[in-house]
């Protein structure tokens, strides 16, 4: 019902006239004259207008007062101006198709008669008005011509073949309803008052029905074509306010490239690394750079009304447990670093934080709070008050006091027994009260349907929806359930418009109803374009993790003879990760065996096995014989979205079937060997440690095959840095419990409480060159908690010698360790930084030391900074500089 009921509400607000007041106009075929006359609004009919198949509902004639458009079937499909009759005769009565129809049709409740809208104000022959006897779904049945309707792309016009009416499409979305002089002049319409106000002003014009449909639930809005090509994929949308241009508003993905599909000329969005590799270079500005690419390319598609803008991302879920099927999404496992991370790509992605005047696009945060597991997405977590301030809320601060997001979403989870989506006193209390954020939040789609158990009524869930401060549905939950709580006074109104404030108000930053901003001159050049290709392979290449080069085997001389072994040697979209428009077929994207024969190596292929599964062995002898008779084999193991995605979390940290058989049996084979791998989570390789190179691409994006063939000979040396903890085999039996989210039980998680011996620890990653540190500006030997509280901040620098005979980015990393006080993790990354450093030469990198990664947190969550003496070390995390600083003077308490 609820897709059906966006199908009406797209056909009437899209279908809009020229003058962007609202409705849509019919007239005769040739549709000139004067537009302002043929205007028509939607109106429901009765409290239960929107509800059901029996829906009294009409169009309403706003020239012709007391005229309606009726849909009559069984004569031709002709369009019916007639008067309106109170209650509304049968022949009004429009109803909504099952949620499972794909077709995208509303039928009315008279005589069968049957309104196609899948394709309304688009080309060909995809919008219908028709009897049930034109069949769409069967495409042996030829419906008589009086069923189709005529699209006219000059005129923008819809018309009967055979009535010699037509509907009046007026102009495309983004629709502007300030554009009309007879809306120009009301409050929400003027640029020069501040968004709040006008949004304020806004909401006090809608009713009820109009704030709940038009504002404050979304559904799926179906695939939209132009002249018969596919233009978007499946958007969230709000129904939006036809009567007063109101739009619907269109929400979507942007984790690491726009959701969205090529351009006619084959232009597509740039598909970056994962967030998860971008986050393994430790570099803020290419973090930020590569956002702000997004939103450029994001912004561009909605002023040409191919995409929404405002997109789900970033993700800020710290990547608690490598089996994490999502974890390749975040920022890795430190919650200090996803805020770091969110900073750079909520500022970047919208243009500037959300209290600028004018937003490129609107980002949001995800997925508050506790959300690091697929099994199931709906579980309960208990949470210890020092787990929940030492780490689950750092990436949430950040994204509200400092990235400055315009949005935040709620998970399907609960913590402590409370939905996090119905969580008042985090959402109210903690992100709105203590921290100041203004934004909006968004329930993850149906995650209030999910929650409905947790009130006694299903009206009730809605109102605590919205008095917990959620503001927007994605879902139909608030469509169906929010006016009747109202109603039932469960919640009262004033609540609502609160909520629809905050939407609209971010809305109208973006440039809702104004018609230039400046953003509005980004077009479809910025998609894919040749700028955008470069920067998503200058961050592969900066992101790539060196774990292991036993013998400086790499780089590789271009002129040995390689083998190219393994699953992922010629893989092009698993290197793209997740969240990625799978059916974008001309997306730029090479495999790493593309690269080298396009660079004219001396490449050989032998796969070893038949797909990622490697569920035999049966491939392992040709590649061992193809490996012997070269002068190098590189095998390409790894993951896939097959294996970690959203959905499926792993049970197993191994490479997938005889992966690590055919790796093995190379290296016995060949000495000369190099293991690569694509992947996101962590895998075991315990197997290979100390025995071949190792290089971790994570997932490298589009460009990921040339990176590889790049960083396999050479040209750029490594650079990356592991943004998790690579575990010892055995992970899994020390904690079974996927959702046991007790940091310190068994031998603990992440690098600040792991007690075991890692594999490689969170920092690690090696290059082709080496590096000298020394402090140029060493933190004080002595500071008081007092002076420390007042600065914020220790501010250090490093001398970095490159001693090698390369060229080389060197990332430095600075750790804080207190020793012996309760409540403190092993260290703390407290600070970092990325510098390019010549052979030969030096540079000085400067690190800020935040007082909030240096303070302690006790088991009520109280946060301290406390006499103590904490160990500075900064540079390489497998060889660091180290110095002493005594923290004196009182306890002083930091704000959560």
């Amino acid at each position: 019902a609820a897709m059906a009921l966006a199908a009406l509400w797209v056909a009437v607000a899209v279908c809009g006239p020229a003058d962007g007041t609202g409705g849509t106009g019919i007239e005769p075929i040739v549709c000139s004259g004067n537009r302002s006359q043929q205007r028509w609004d939607f109106i429901p009919l009765g409290s239960q207008g929107l509800k059901g198949s029996g829906g009294k509902v009409a169009i309403r004639s706003v020239s012709e007062p007391g005229m309606c458009i009726s849909a009559e079937g069984g004569v031709g499909g002709y369009l019916y101006l007639q008067p309106c009759l109170t209650p509304p005769p049968t022949s009004q009565q429009w109803g909504l198709v099952p949620a499972a129809d794909t077709v995208g049709t509303l039928l009315t409740n008279a005589a069968g008669g049957v309104v196609s809208v899948q394709g309304c104000c688009d080309a060909g022959p995809l919008a219908l008005v028709q009897p049930n006897r034109c069949n769409t779904s069967d495409p042996s049945i030829s419906p008589p011509p009086d069923c189709f309707v005529r699209y006219d792309s000059a005129n923008r016009t819809i018309s009967t073949v055979a009535s010699g009416l037509c509907y009046d499409t007026g102009d495309a979305l983004p629709f502007r309803g300030c554009q009309d002089p007879a809306s120009a002049k009301l409050p929400f319409c003027d640029p020069g008052r501040p968004a709040v106000a006008r949004a304020e002003d806004l909401v006090g014009r809608l009713t009820l029905r109009e704030k709940v449909s038009g504002v404050l639930a979304t559904v799926m809005v179906p695939t939209r074509f132009e002249n018969g090509t596919q233009v978007h994929y499946n958007l969230r949308q709000s129904g939006g306010v036809p009567r007063l241009g109101v739009p619907p508003l269109l929400f979507n993905e942007a984790m690491h490239g726009i959701v969205a599909l090529c351009l006619a000329n084959n232009s597509c969005p740039t598909s970056f690394p994962m967030q998860l590799t971008q986050t393994a270079s430790f570099n803020r500005t290419l973090w930020r750079t590569v956002a702000h690419t997004l939103g450029r390319e994001g912004r561009a598609l909605y002023n040409a009304n191919l995409d929404a803008g405002s997109f789900w991302a970033p993700d800020v879920n710290p990547f608690r447990d490598p089996r994490y099927g999502r974890g390749q999404e975040t920022g890795g496992e430190d919650g200090w670093v996803n805020g770091e991370v969110a900073i750079e790509y909520v500022q970047g992605l919208q243009g500037g934080p959300a209290s600028a005047d004018h937003l490129m696009t609107l980002a949001t945060c995800k997925h508050i709070l506790v959300y690091d597991s697929q099994h199931p997405t709906t579980a309960n977590v208990n949470v210890s008050q020092h787990d929940l301030h030492d780490y689950f809320l750092k990436p949430w601060r950040a994204c509200a006091t400092e990235a400055g997001a315009a949005s935040m979403m709620c998970s399907y989870g609960s913590f402590n027994g409370v939905p996090d989506c119905l969580h008042g006193d985090l959402i109210n209390g903690l992100i709105r009260e203590q921290w100041n954020w203004t934004g909006f939040i968004v329930s993850d789609c149906d995650a209030i349907d999910k929650h409905r158990t947790y009130s006694p009524t299903l009206d009730g869930a809605a109102a605590e929806g919205i008095l917990s401060g959620t503001d927007l549905d994605c879902g139909p939950y608030y469509e169906v359930h929010l006016a009747e709580a109202v109603a039932k006074g469960l919640v009262d109104e004033r609540s609502v418009d609160v909520a629809a404030t905050r939407v609209l108000a971010h809305q109208i930053k973006l440039g809702l109803f104004d018609a230039k901003t400046p953003f509005s001159s980004l077009d479809l050049s910025e998609v894919g374009a040749p700028q955008h290709a470069a920067l998503a392979l200058e961050a592969a290449l900066q992101s790539a993790v060196l774990l292991q080069n036993p013998g400086n085997l790499l780089p590789i001389s271009p002129t040995s003879r390689i083998a190219f072994l393994g699953p992922h040697a010629n893989s092009t979209l698993d290197l793209l990760g997740n969240d990625y428009m799978k059916d974008n077929q001309a997306v730029l994207r090479e495999s790493a065996l593309d690269a080298a024969t396009r660079r004219g190596l001396k490449v050989s292929y032998t796969p070893g096995c038949a797909d990622l599964g490697c569920a035999s062995t049966d491939g392992i002898a040709a590649a061992t014989a193809s490996a012997e008779a070269a002068d190098v084999a590189v095998v390409f193991l790894g993951l896939s979205e097959q294996f970690e995605n959203e959905g499926h979390d792993r049970t197993s940290l191994e490479l997938p079937g005889h992966q690590m058989d055919l790796a093995l049996a190379v290296l016995k084979a060949q000495p000369q060997t190099v293991v690569v791998l694509v992947h996101g989570g962590m895998v075991y390789v315990d197997d290979l440690v100390g025995k071949a190179p190792l290089l971790s691409m994570l997932y490298p994006g589009q460009q990921g095959g040339e990176a590889m063939v790049s960083l396999l000979l050479g040209d750029r040396s490594p650079g990356g840095r592991l943004p998790y903890t690579w575990y010892p085999r055995g992970f899994e039996s020390d904690r079974p419990d996927i959702n046991d989210h007790d940091l310190r039980s068994g031998k603990g998680l992440t690098y600040r409480y792991f007690t075991g011996t890692p594999v490689f620890p969170y920092g690690h990653g090696l290059g082709y060159t080496s590096f000298e540190y020394s402090w140029a500006t060493p933190p004080p030997a002595s500071v008081s908690t007092t002076a420390l509280a007042a600065a914020g901040s220790i501010e250090v620098s490093v001398h970095v010698r490159n001693t090698g005979s390369r060229p080389s980015d060197a990332v430095l990393l600075a750790f804080s360790a207190t020793n012996g006080v309760q409540g403190c993790p092993t260290k703390s990354l407290a600070g970092f930084a990325r510098v390019h450093v010549s052979s030969g030469g030096t540079a000085t990198a400067q690190l800020t030391l935040g007082i909030r990664e240096l303070a302690c947190v006790d088991e009520a969550g109280t946060i301290l900074l406390q006499e103590a003496e904490l160990e500075v070390t900064a540079g390489d995390v497998d060889a660091p500089i180290t110095a002493k600083v005594q923290l004196t003077g009182p306890h002083i308490t930091l704000a959560p």
